[in-house]
């Protein structure tokens, strides 16, 4: 129920919570939806790099698209779109490029085939490479969970796997 409704929406509402970087951007982004996110130009230049801002920002600026946040900025009052303002072909045209960048750029295996050639790894040796994977707690003292702080590092061991198999 969750992506099905955002995959029979224009946008789905999205913000920073504890940090700028969720999944539920994506999940917007892989339902076929186009996030609406709050303060978008406000992330930080390194951070969630391989975001597409600006074209989640040119489908926000759209003729006819209003949001209305709350007087906190960070939760929306009232959305609405003017369907007579609105252009549905641009719509359309800027949601194939985002699905198009989203499995080109977003996916798991995409962010580890990133990482093996920041580490200096040819796509040639892939194939004989090997990746130990050290996983400890995130969090901080001793009540520190597995879970806490694990999006980026579970997509990267997925991506991993999904690149090198069990030589992970």
């Amino acid at each position: 129920e969750y992506f099905d409704d955002y995959s029979r929406s224009y946008f789905g509402f999205t913000r920073r919570k504890a940090g700028w970087d969720c999944m539920r951007h994506y999940e917007i982004l892989a339902s076929g939806s186009i996030p609406y996110f709050v303060n978008l130009s406000l992330v930080p230049r390194n951070t969630m790099a391989s975001f597409p801002r600006e074209i989640v920002l040119e489908a926000m600026s759209m003729q006819g698209v209003h949001f209305e946040l709350n007087h906190d900025g960070n939760s929306v009052d009232r959305a609405e779109i003017d369907h007579m303002r609105f252009n549905h072909s641009h719509y359309f045209l800027l949601l194939d490029r985002l699905q198009k960048w989203t499995v080109k750029h977003l996916t798991t295996v995409a962010l580890a085939k990133r990482v093996l050639r920041v580490m200096g790894l040819e796509e040639q040796a892939w194939g004989s490479a090997k990746v130990l994977f050290v996983v400890q707690p995130g969090g901080f003292g001793p009540a520190a969970t597995y879970d806490e702080g694990g999006n980026l590092r579970d997509m990267l061991l997925h991506g991993l796997r999904g690149v090198l198999g069990e030589r992970v």
